[in-house]
């Protein structure tokens, strides 16, 4: 009978060991997943900061459609290309 209380106990402390890595294994994960989230919930931030500013703004840029279509297609082309050397010069230059 001894026997068989010293290998439950062995085998409580090696579960009880395996309980604590498993921990220490999802307070890393929960470590890096916070860490990953911040920067969303920093930019998701500052858009409800301006949630109203940028509310205007779209009724601004719809007025000037609708009175200056064309200069608006220009203007989001030169937006479109400026975008694109954006993109291709941080490829280059930061692979």
């Amino acid at each position: 009978m001894n026997r068989h209380r010293q290998a439950l106990a062995d085998e409580k402390a090696l579960l009880l060991q395996q309980i604590a890595l498993q921990r220490l294994d999802l307070h890393r994960e929960v470590m890096h997943t916070e860490q990953l989230c911040q920067r969303l919930d920093r930019s998701l931030g500052v858009l409800w900061r301006l949630r109203r500013p940028l509310s205007l703004l779209g009724g601004v840029i719809a007025v000037y459609a609708a009175r200056h279509p064309s200069r608006l297609m220009g203007g989001a082309r030169r937006v479109v290309a400026l975008w694109s050397a954006l993109r291709l010069a941080r490829r280059t230059f930061y692979p």
